[in-house]
């Protein structure tokens, strides 16, 4: 007895559909040219970052390794920190090649209050948040 086939337009939507909780793919996109992940890491990490949220955790910003913050040493020691951070590899909003790190919500603050405090003017460029 031979199988039977289904064909017609509900078919092909269902084959197109996405589950609710994966991420759109200009996004998973958009990661990918950030921070160089292959698309399953970069959905994984976006799906992530959405549970998280939603369980209400801190959020996290990615500041921009350049000028007085050039390298995770010198944030390491602007937010007083005992650990490194990790440098994570991306691209910046011209295509270019540039160096990011994670810092919490606290760190974020603590970071613009020392850097205000020092008599920098320079803000660094952060993004993410909430």
């Amino acid at each position: 007895m031979g199988r039977t086939r289904v064909h017609g337009p509900g078919c092909k939507l269902a084959a197109q559909a996405r589950r609710e909780d994966e991420p759109e793919h200009d996004t998973v996109k958009r990661w990918q040219a950030l921070f160089g992940y292959t698309y399953a890491v970069a959905a994984k990490e976006i799906e992530d970052k959405k549970r998280d949220l939603s369980l209400g955790s801190t959020h996290t910003y990615l500041v921009k390794l350049e000028g007085a913050l050039s390298s995770p040493e010198s944030l390491r020691a602007a937010l007083r920190r005992e650990m490194t951070p990790t440098a994570l590899a991306g691209s910046d909003d011209s295509g270019a090649p540039a160096a990011f790190c994670k810092v919490s919500a606290t760190e974020r603050d603590r970071l613009l209050l020392a850097l205000s405090s020092s008599g920098d003017s320079t803000l660094p460029y952060l993004i993410g948040g909430g």
